[in-house]
């Protein structure tokens, strides 16, 4: 519950399933899950958030090595109508992927690819008492990011405990 004086907190859980094309490498075939815990503390019709979390990798492809990695994120969003959300934010990633060189013969002679720092622009659109569609676009930092890129979520909030009636 929000409080005046202390920030709300909020766990998540979140599955990222194999749709890409395991063949082409585009994917590892397998899904990814990670955890996250946000801090939130609302002032007025604007929303200060701080997160931080740990994602594990479901499968490392023989030609490149996988693993897990931690993240972070700051950021600000507004709402201009109760259950509707606008914002911004900057996210860190660890680094996923450990590449291997060409004259590489172990494991021990590995590359380390750049961590992510992007900018995320999002939207938060109710669709039900549970469910909202989150749109999303990235604009990437580092050249562990995307250039850009496009999309949407669908989120799903079961309550842990049943709403307190209004007095």
């Amino acid at each position: 519950p929000e409080r005046p004086a202390l920030p709300a907190s909020e766990w998540s859980f979140q599955a990222k399933l194999p749709t890409a094309d395991e063949s082409r490498g585009l994917g590892t075939g397998k899904a990814d899950f990670a955890l996250q815990l946000t801090l939130f503390q609302r002032y007025g019709d604007f929303v200060l958030f701080a997160s931080g979390g740990y994602r594990f990798i479901g499968k490392n492809p023989p030609d490149y090595i996988l693993r897990n990695g931690a993240t972070a994120g700051v950021g600000l969003s507004w709402i201009p109508l109760e259950g509707w959300s606008l914002g911004a934010s900057y996210d860190w990633r660890q680094a996923i992927a450990k590449t291997l060189p060409a004259d590489a013969v172990t494991r021990d002679a590995l590359v380390t690819a750049d961590d992510g720092h992007e900018l995320v622009f999002f939207g938060s659109v109710p669709l039900g008492a549970w469910l909202k569609a989150s749109p999303y676009g990235v604009v990437g930092l580092s050249d562990g990011s995307p250039n850009f890129a496009l999309g949407a979520q669908l989120q799903l909030s079961i309550p842990i405990r049943p709403e307190e009636p209004a007095p």
